[in-house]
């Protein structure tokens, strides 16, 4: 949060202080003063220049500085005046001393309370030291309901595209749908009447009913054979409006994901949430990291939908859009693409 290492001396921790803190204020002076004020800016600047002064109280700390300080040595905390910069120095009014956690529920208490925000939180989590100046990240739960939000949009955009998508297939190739049709119930029928001749052979028990429903699921086996490579046929015959109807798809989830992204660093649902992406460096999010960030994750989940299915293809989406994070709070798309996700 402050920039130094937990085992600094005091005189770093306090400079390194006064410049964040100083950052702070300057940040919510200007979403104070904005000529259209935000209520949310004003909150999260706030929040942030919280945070700070959190950083501070923590690192000021005899207890805390002895849990951190690699030597064990304890660190006297002191009060602190204004100074010349005007920026107050808060710190606890005189050090007591504290030993270290010695049962299991002071221990788990202790741990409960350094513990960074859940995935579900509504917390903002610290601002790692690589972020660029003024970003503050989002609370988990803020950037999981805003990927919810587009993971359903898509969901229904995907949905329609697939109806619309059938009907014009049917169009297109009206005779080879009819066959197919036709080929999949009988396909049905023959499926229907093997599974009788095996339960028939299961219960025979003389030896001619048994000839007869061995005879029987041989001549299933055997139409069922020829019925696959006639809708094998037909099948390659409506391919052409097949890879069309998943080429716009594709197309559909792109159009949706990188214009918007590209424009705003906002989606549907990163609008509705507040938040956006930005490059790790600050700076808007460029089309090449618009479609590394996007266009990737949708390519490859439409890849494996089909031997995944619907469902896989959602948990893939999500497995690759969440999994895994690192200091920077970037899943695997965003450390490709060399995005953040920030407030605001």
């Amino acid at each position: 949060m402050l920039g130094v290492e937990p085992t600094a001396s005091k005189e770093e921790i306090r400079e390194a202080y006064r410049a964040e803190l100083m950052s702070a204020q300057a940040q919510v002076a200007d979403a104070e003063t904005a000529k259209k004020p935000s209520a949310d800016a004003i909150s999260n600047a706030r929040s942030g220049e919280s945070q700070v002064r959190k950083a501070w109280q923590v690192l000021s700390d005899e207890y805390q500085r002895e849990r951190y300080d690699e030597s064990g040595s304890p660190t006297m905390s002191e009060d602190f005046t204004p100074d010349d910069t005007g920026v107050e120095l808060v710190a606890p009014s005189k050090a007591i001393k504290k030993s270290e956690p010695t049962t299991a529920k002071e221990r788990r208490a202790a741990a409960m309370a350094n513990r960074p925000p859940g995935l579900f939180s509504k917390d903002h989590p610290p601002i790692p030291k690589t972020w660029p100046k003024g970003f503050t990240p989002p609370p988990p739960r803020g950037r999981l309901s805003a990927m919810g939000i587009d993971v359903l949009v898509l969901l229904v955009l995907l949905v329609a595209q697939q109806t619309i998508g059938v009907w014009a297939v049917e169009q297109v190739y009206p005779k080879e749908t009819k066959r197919l049709e036709a080929v999949s119930t009988q396909l049905d029928q023959q499926e229907k009447n093997k599974s009788k001749a095996e339960n028939q052979l299961d219960k025979a028990k003389v030896a001619d009913d048994k000839a007869a429903a061995k005879a029987d699921i041989k001549t299933a086996d055997k139409e069922i054979s020829k019925l696959e490579e006639k809708q094998k046929k037909i099948g390659n015959d409506i391919l052409p409006g097949q890879l069309g109807l998943t080429v716009i798809t594709l197309m559909i989830a792109l159009l949706y994901l990188i214009p918007f992204g590209r424009r705003s660093g906002q989606t549907l649902g990163k609008k509705m949430l507040q938040i956006r992406v930005v490059m790790l460096t600050g700076a808007p999010l460029t089309m090449r990291g618009a479609l590394l960030r996007y266009g990737l994750p949708v390519f490859i989940a439409l890849l494996l939908s089909p031997i995944l299915g619907p469902v896989g293809y959602v948990a893939v989406l999500f497995g690759v859009l969440t999994w895994p994070r690192n200091a920077n709070y970037q899943g695997l798309h965003d450390r490709l693409a060399g995005t953040i996700v920030v407030d605001g």
